[in-house]
């Protein structure tokens, strides 16, 4: 189950796509629901979010400014960018800080399942390989152990005059 922040300063476009798809069917959960950015920006403090979808224009802390911030701290968020704005400055801007998609508004139901699907294969991509990269480093550290073992033993035998080698 993966974590959705929506963040938009109107409440009918969060109860919106609180409500257009089945998030449950996605293995998702919404965790919260914030207004501006600095009102996401405390959630995602405090709790473990692995896609957000917000607006760009916003009171106190605009959208820009919060995909700044998570990567500048390294979250490993990803983001979809939902506008009524089709301004090209918006979309450079998004797009460089790496999100996934900018959505116009109205949100299209089939666009934004097209997204999340999108997102979920690579989120499960990666936890594939942090899992594989676990496994790995977990046999590496065993073999260490193994040949600090048998070493250790080894010089414990050389010590007693009992070489085996």
């Amino acid at each position: 189950m993966y974590n959705v922040l929506i963040v938009d300063d109107e409440d009918k476009i969060l109860n919106g796509l609180a409500q257009l798809i089945s998030w449950d069917d996605y293995g998702l959960e919404i965790i919260g629901a914030a207004h501006d950015g600095q009102e996401a920006w405390d959630i995602l403090a405090r709790s473990e979010c692995n896609i957000l979808i917000t607006d760009i224009r916003m009171p106190r802390m605009d959208g820009i400014a919060l995909l700044q911030r998570i990567a500048e701290a390294s979250m490993g968020v990803r983001a979809i960018v939902i506008s009524g704005y089709d301004d090209f400055a918006y979309v450079k801007k998004a797009l460089l800080l790496g999100i996934e998609n900018y959505l116009l508004k109205p949100i299209n139901e089939d666009e934004l399942s097209a997204t999340l699907l999108t997102i979920l294969d690579k989120l499960d991509h990666e936890t594939k390989d942090r899992q594989i990269r676990q496994y790995g480093a977990d046999i590496l550290m065993d073999n260490i152990i193994l040949v600090f073992d048998w070493d250790s033993d080894r010089n414990l035998r050389s010590d007693r005059g009992n070489e085996y080698y």
